[in-house]
């Protein structure tokens, strides 16, 4: 703690120092006979508390008090008036212009001390608090940077979980093109073949049998099946390349853009076809709902948490047999709805409290970090200032209702 006393008479900077020495305060003591005086020692110091005279030469009390508050380096400064002037007028111009406190002449020593330690305790106080401040902020960026290492980790555990299926997706129509093709090419080899025939008897004046025809016929109608189901072939594949392109938005990952729910739901559904198709009849209400502006890689992040979760609960309940999975989007008041529906086993009322707390799972070892429905709390309430329902029933499944504003 620095202390800077600064007064013309040398009989009082004496006393005041005295009275600082003498009592416990540990400080080291500067003085300055007048204003300008003080000024350059604040320039070459780091001073925590000033006690400045009002009645001084060269510049007096109130104007070095104005120049200490134009310096915004040296706010944290205390700055303690002391003078026998007692004008109302005089007490508010020194508060106006930002003393601290303000000590009567002729100086008495248990006041003086009081004044001071109270100044020095709003010190120690306000520089308390701006640590605590300052280490909330970076507490705060540990949390946000932790959290952006969540979400990676979530959607790459989401994106593992998926790659299978959606290998499996794309291979299924793979398979039958490339299969479709070997077809294709021994046709057109027997073509070929059928072609230097029919050239061949022509040139010996020969006719072609009724069983050419027949297999001639059989070809170019195999040929046209082949062609269709390329076409339909190709166009999965191309829907679900899409639809995941669409899903992970990787142009636009981190930025607010126009997003419909509807459609994020259909990607979303696609891409997670592999995962839902063998566990649950899925019936989906698209309702009429407007685009709003969000992270649609984000959002469909959560969508896919959601069914996943909700695929999970009815294979629990069911095993091998199908269960029901119902999806509805809608408008309500101000927000955007997605309801996802099971009727899977349930959550026990005592953990739906505890859903979105990171790392909270219900399911098995080794089945899920927890983490998914904390990451989706952060992306839709936090993030997009939504909001979340859930009603569950042990008996008969679980709803979860995600809410995202429209504006």
């Amino acid at each position: 703690m620095i202390i800077l006393i600064v007064d013309d008479s040398k009989l009082n900077r004496v006393y005041a120092k005295n009275f600082v020495e003498n009592s416990t305060i540990e400080a080291e003591i500067l003085l300055a006979a007048d204003g300008q005086e003080a000024l350059d020692i604040l320039n070459s110091n780091t001073i925590d508390v000033v006690l400045l005279d009002i009645v001084m030469p060269v510049m007096n009390g109130l104007e070095t008090l104005k120049q200490i508050r134009l310096n915004k380096s040296w706010d944290h400064v205390k700055v303690l008036m002391y003078s026998s002037i007692t004008e109302q007028e005089m007490l508010r111009a020194c508060f106006e212009l930002g003393a601290s406190d303000f000590i009567h002449k002729p100086i008495e020593e248990v006041e003086f001390i009081s004044r001071l330690r109270n100044a020095i305790r709003q010190k120690n106080n306000e520089l308390a608090l701006k640590n605590y401040i300052e280490e909330i902020e970076k507490q705060k960026s540990i949390i946000m940077e932790t959290n952006v290492h969540l979400i990676q980790a979530e959607k790459m555990a989401a994106i593992g979980q998926l790659a299978a299926g959606v290998a499996h997706e794309i291979n299924n129509p793979i398979g039958f093109v490339l299969s479709n093709f070997e077809v294709l090419k021994d046709y057109m080899k027997d073509l070929y073949e059928f072609y230097e025939r029919s050239v061949f008897l022509n040139h010996h004046q020969s006719e072609i049998t009724q069983d050419d025809e027949e297999d001639i016929n059989e070809v170019f109608e195999d040929i046209a099946n082949i062609f269709e189901e390329t076409k339909i072939g190709l166009d999965r594949v191309t829907q679900i390349v899409k639809s995941l392109r669409n899903f992970s938005r990787i142009d636009l990952t981190q930025e607010l853009d126009y997003y419909d729910l509807n459609e994020g739901l259909k990607d979303t559904l696609i891409v997670a076809n592999n995962n839902i198709k063998y566990n649950a009849y899925v019936n989906v209400e698209y309702g009429d709902i407007p685009q709003i502006m969000a992270i649609g890689s984000e959002i469909n992040q959560v969508i896919l948490n959601l069914v996943l979760n909700a695929v999970d609960s009815i294979r629990e309940k069911n095993g091998n047999e199908m269960g029901h999975l119902y999806l509805k989007t809608y408008k309500k008041n101000n927000y955007i709805v997605l309801s996802v529906l099971d009727y899977g086993i349930g959550i026990a009322d005592e953990h739906i409290k505890d859903l979105f707390n990171p790392f909270f799972t219900t399911k098995d070892v080794g089945q899920g970090m927890g983490l998914g429905l904390s990451v989706s709390y952060d992306i839709v309430v936090n993030k997009h200032k939504g909001k979340f329902e859930v009603e569950s029933d042990e008996e008969s499944g679980t709803e979860f209702r995600m809410y995202l504003p429209i504006e």
